[in-house]
């Protein structure tokens, strides 16, 4: 811009500058040329006079005058003739002859003239012979046609200077915005690192030299994790921010020849040329991951910011640049979807899961639309009594072909394609629904809660209260049956408290569960910050406790504070009648776990609608029931 506005002020000052250069080297010609012109008639002039002078000192002695030298001079008119007839010194010039100071004679009819020279007439005293111009007397052309060459001149040459300046601007601007358009082509918008078009080109050049001269190169392939989160739940602008600093923060961790590029959305690529060997692209990958281990600040606070990172090594034998992106790539995806993991090498184990993923993807969507999503039940009990006092959902795919899935066979990849809002959804509604007809077939029995999990992304999703909402409404299930489960780390999250959606949650009169507890911090200050129906124990924490003690101080700590909040405490996976002994001692009034159901179908729990208990194994410590008739049949 500074280089458009300087262009600017030259291509207008520089004409102007001569215009007026111009102007004043006229008028000082035009001034001497007039100076000239007029010594040049002044001499021209005097010599014309002195030759006439003589004439008239002739003519006057063959006249006899010199009488008249004491006396009156004659009238003009009489003597005009014979001492004047016949001389000129040009066309504009008269002639006087003055004897005494008065006019004898004249040659300048009734025009108004003023004396230009003057000279005394050799041998005839008190005669003077005067040279006489108009009034309105013309001056020599010449200056006047210097000025008017010099002024044309001027002014050509300074419309042709500014036309020659305004075509210079006009070509180094379409020269600027030429290189802008190309750099602009070639680099991201956003974050100013090299796009995809410029990457494949200089990729492929490099794999070129890598032919011919025998080279290697590394390249890592980059996602932000959770990049999406933040974009639905922060608002584009911050999802903006975040990647601008992912941008400046691997630029900075870069070497001189390296390039640096964004490929679309979250995704990023940088290419270590000469890297050879898996051990050296580790260990720049390890670098990079090191400078976002200090927080970023988007404006909303502190964020933690991590990457997925595929590394892959091109050579001469590498077919394209596409074929080393696809690779690393597929082993991005690895990275992700495996807990702890921060980057992955490629292999051709590696492409082939890339492959099934793709392919499982396809299918997962195609199955969410044909209804082949269901959910499985399993019921949480009352120690003491075998009372089942709520069930927990659990989204299962009944894929054709391939027989019922877990949702760990499946779940990363809906996250992967989108598809896990839409699950979500479904899952919902349907347990609201599922809720709603247990219990209106319940005919006065205790009322069965259906909980749901639901994720991080789930929850931070701006609709998520309102499908929430639909749902109940949907369905008709009152709002206090539907439990939302989420993990201690999305309750203390300042994102989610930010959001306001567990609010609106509590304001819908659903219930809040605390799900897996001590499974990553154990913070009982987040229990005594929600109205909870519930804490639930994580499996892991189940695990020991009949040996570990840590575990089992945790499980009373738990068990103590809720007793103080008025929530259920609930411990997830018990397998063994031992876990359960112990939990019995450590106060947990109601469990969950393989020892008494596996999660089943709706239609296998039809008898629980009935009898709200469940028929537990003998050996457990537990009331077992007799039977599993309904009520007044």
């Amino acid at each position: 811009m500074k280089n458009r506005l300087w262009m600017t002020a030259v291509a207008y000052a520089a004409p102007t500058t001569s215009l007026l250069v111009g102007l004043l080297l006229t008028y000082g010609a035009a001034r001497g040329a007039s100076a000239i012109s007029r010594d040049e008639r002044q001499r021209q002039l005097n010599a014309g006079l002195e030759a006439a002078a003589t004439q008239v000192a002739l003519r006057l002695d063959g006249l006899g005058m010199n009488g008249l030298d004491g006396g009156a001079p004659a009238p003009a008119g009489e003597v005009s003739s014979a001492l004047l007839g016949g001389l000129r010194l040009g066309r504009d010039t008269g002639l006087a002859l003055e004897h005494n100071g008065g006019v004898v004679a004249h040659s300048a009819g009734e025009v108004e003239l003023n004396m230009a020279a003057s000279v005394a007439v050799d041998g005839h005293d008190g005669w003077r012979l005067v040279a006489l111009v108009p009034s309105t007397h013309y001056a020599d052309a010449r200056p006047v046609a210097a000025a008017a060459a010099g002024l044309t001149t001027t002014v050509l040459l300074s419309a042709g200077l500014g036309i020659w300046s305004l075509q210079a601007r006009r070509r180094k601007a379409v020269e600027q915005d030429l290189a802008y358009s190309y750099r602009a082509s070639r680099h991201d918008a956003l974050t100013g690192l090299a796009n995809r078009p410029h990457l494949m080109e200089w990729l492929d050049a490099k794999l070129v030299d890598c032919q011919a001269l025998g080279r290697s190169l590394g390249l890592v392939f980059i996602d932000v994790d959770r990049f999406k989160t933040v974009n639905d739940t922060m608002g584009h602008a911050v999802g903006d921010e975040l990647l601008k600093e992912v941008a400046r923060r691997l630029a900075g961790t870069v070497r001189g020849g390296d390039l640096v590029a964004r490929l679309a959305g979250d995704e990023f690529v940088v290419v270590f040329p000469g890297v050879a060997d898996g051990e050296k692209l580790a260990e720049l990958a390890e670098r990079m991951q090191l400078a976002f281990d200090a927080p970023m600040e988007l404006g909303t606070g502190p964020f933690y910011a991590s990457l997925s990172m595929g590394l892959a090594v091109g050579d001469g034998y590498t077919a394209s640049s596409h074929g080393l992106l696809e690779q690393a790539d597929a082993a991005m995806y690895v990275a992700k979807s495996t807990p702890g993991k921060r980057w992955a090498f490629f292999d051709e184990r590696l492409r082939a899961e890339a492959d099934g993923r793709q392919v499982l993807g396809d299918a997962l969507r195609a199955g969410l639309e044909a209804g082949e999503l269901i959910l499985h039940y399993q019921p949480v009990v009352a120690m003491a009594s075998g009372q089942v006092v709520a069930v927990e959902a659990f989204v299962r795919w009944d894929r054709p072909g391939h027989g019922v899935l877990a949702p760990g066979a499946f779940l990363s990849v809906a996250e992967e394609n989108g598809l896990i809002g839409a699950i979500g959804r479904m899952v919902v509604l349907e347990a609201c629904r599922q809720a709603a007809e247990w219990n209106s077939d319940a005919m006065g029995a205790q009322p069965m809660p259906v909980a749901v999990n639901v994720s991080e992304r789930q929850l931070l999703a701006p609709d998520f209260a309102a499908v929430v909402a639909g749902a109940l409404e949907q369905s008709g299930v009152a709002p206090q049956l539907l439990h939302i489960e989420l993990n201690e780390s999305m309750a203390a999250d300042a994102r989610v408290r930010a959001s306001g959606v567990l609010d609106e949650l509590i304001a819908l009169g659903v219930s809040l569960v605390i799900d897996d507890f001590g499974f990553r911090h154990g913070s009982l200050g987040v229990l005594k910050e929600l109205p909870l129906a519930a804490v639930k124990i994580h499996g892991s924490a189940v695990l020991d406790v009949v040996e570990d003690e840590s575990d089992q101080a945790m499980v009373e700590a738990v068990v103590n504070l809720a007793g103080v909040l008025g929530a259920l405490v609930v411990a997830e996976s018990v397998e063994t009648p031992e876990q359960l002994a112990m939990l019995r001692r450590l106060g947990v009034g109601n469990v969950q776990g393989h020892l008494f159901m596996a999660p089943v179908p709706a239609e296998e729990l039809r008898a629980l609608t009935w009898t709200r208990r469940i028929e537990l194994r003998h050996g457990t410590g537990l009331v077992v029931t007799a039977g599993l008739a309904r009520p007044g049949a």
